[in-house]
């Protein structure tokens, strides 16, 4: 009782599927928005500015891929319009530059507006950086990089131009004789604008995930966690020995497929317990019988001293002999199925096993009338554990004799074939129902329509049997029909 109060506590202070799923889907709306955020604002300038310099590379390349193509300005051209870019190409031979191509379709163009000075610390950058330089032109160098400032719109020195900063690619390319210089200048317009529209943007955008995490967890906690909590009720329900409650719940294939688990297991539960309370009630018919037998002639032969005969003492032996038996078939199933039972396997005549057998039932066909045959053409050894094999016989010969016809006829007969020997041993008894017979080898099971007290045996013995077979790996199996007895079987592998 203390150890589920203990559980009880920790289960409370655990948390609740629905407060977990809120949870994970909060730091999911907070990841997405730190990501957002980190690449909307914080990310946002280097990407803009790496791809306005990707353009730029990518033009140059076809530019120098084409230079003294007779298309070269009309190439030009396009890229510059595709791209909102000016292009200028220089060739130089002999220390002298001649433009050969100039295209500005950008009003804040920066190279068609620079002085040659300026153009030459441009060429010398490229010239220090092996072929090509990259210049970032901020807002604050604009004056002291051009020459005239009047060329712009009439502003004067002194006064913010209000110009967006500017990107130039300088790529330069050697011929034999010849030199060419590629320029191509885009514009980097402030993006500060854009970022105070992202910032309103994502501020909405993290209310209605915020909201939408909310109500999406307590929907999705609410169709999970409701058939949950009808399993565990259910659950409690069945640990308290309700057998007749059902588990449902359904939503979803694994909470389906849960369910008929469960239910699975409530139905062999539920027979378990009633084949366990048949049983009880069985052993107790045949415990109760042998005890009462022992202690009515015990007393009759201490109260009457003409009754201390042979006889009679010869039933208290063989009904504590009955006694015994049951009790180390019980002892000997519960081992089996526990595994401490070890199997020792060696070589011996299957064939004669089964004759000793029968000789072990020499009293009773003599006494009571019952006809026991063996039919077998050769003698067959086996490779198995010998005492257990002489167990499996044993309890099929007793289950036949306890459920044999009128006519007290016990059949056994060993047949080969592929190397394989199969014993079987049948009745002429009134047979076995066929919904009965997948039940016949439980280890609770006994037919009430065919039960009656063992003559020999303690009616527990096909359970011993089954276990048995089973560490061997052996095949066994019955084969019965209503009003034609039955017939119990097993194989194994012959040893020559």
């Amino acid at each position: 009782m203390r150890d589920f109060n203990a559980k009880k506590k920790i289960k409370k202070s655990k948390m609740s599927m629905r407060t977990k799923l809120f949870a994970y889907l909060a730091l999911f709306v907070v990841f997405t928005l730190l990501v957002m955020w980190l690449f909307q604002f914080v990310f946002l300038k280097d990407f803009y500015e790496a791809i306005m310099i990707n353009d730029l590379k990518k033009g140059a390349k076809v530019l120098s891929e084409n230079i003294e193509s007779s298309e070269l300005t009309h190439l030009a051209e396009r890229i510059a319009q595709d791209k909102n870019l000016c292009v200028l190409v220089f060739s130089i031979s002999d220390k002298r530059a001649t433009r050969m191509v100039s295209v500005d379709m950008s009003k804040d163009c920066m190279i068609h507006r620079i002085s040659g000075e300026d153009l030459a610390k441009l060429y010398e950058e490229a010239l220090k950086g092996g072929g090509d330089h990259i210049e970032h032109i901020k807002r604050d160098a604009f004056r002291n990089l051009f020459y005239d400032v009047t060329d712009f719109k009439g502003d004067v020195p002194g006064r913010d131009l209000g110009m967006p900063e500017s990107t130039v690619y300088v790529k330069i390319l050697n011929d034999s004789d010849m030199e060419y210089v590629v320029m191509l200048n885009t514009a980097i317009s402030p993006v500060s604008a854009t970022v105070d529209t992202l910032f309103v943007q994502i501020c909405l955008i993290s209310i209605i995930l915020t909201v939408f995490a909310g109500a999406l967890a307590f929907v999705i906690a609410k169709r999970i966690s409701g058939p949950i909590s009808k399993i565990n009720e259910s659950a409690k329900m069945l640990a308290k020995g309700n057998y007749a409650v059902a588990f449902e719940g359904a939503g979803f294939s694994e909470m389906d497929e849960l369910n008929s688990t469960l239910n699975y297991a409530v139905s062999e539960l539920s027979k378990t317990d009633r084949l366990q309370k048949e049983l009880i009630s069985n052993i107790s018919h045949d415990l109760r019988t042998p005890l009462t037998l022992i202690s009515g002639y015990a007393e009759v032969m201490r109260d009457i001293p003409s009754e201390n005969t042979p006889d009679n003492l010869q039933i208290i032996i063989d009904e504590s002999s009955r006694l015994t038996s049951l009790v180390n078939d019980l002892l000997d199933l519960s081992k089996i199925q526990s595994g401490a039972t070890q199997m020792n396997y060696e070589r011996f005549d299957l064939t004669a096993l089964i004759r000793e057998v029968m000789e072990r039932y020499t009293r009773l066909t003599e006494k009571d009338g019952y006809t026991i045959e063996f039919d077998a053409a050769e003698n067959v050894h086996v490779t198995a554990d010998r005492t257990r094999m002489l167990q499996v016989v044993y309890n099929y010969v007793n289950n036949a004799i306890n459920y044999t016809g009128e006519d007290k006829c016990v059949r056994i007969s060993q047949s080969v074939k592929n190397d394989t020997v199969r014993i079987s041993v049948s009745d002429s008894g009134e047979g076995i129902p066929e919904n009965e017979l997948p039940n016949i080898w439980d280890r609770y099971y006994r037919s009430e329509a065919s039960h009656k007290r063992a003559s020999v045996g303690s009616g527990i013995g096909l359970s011993i049997v089954k276990e048995i077979l089973m560490l061997h790996g052996a095949s066994f199996g019955v084969e019965s029909r209503m009003g034609n007895g039955s017939t119990f079987w097993f194989e194994l592998k012959v040893e020559k």
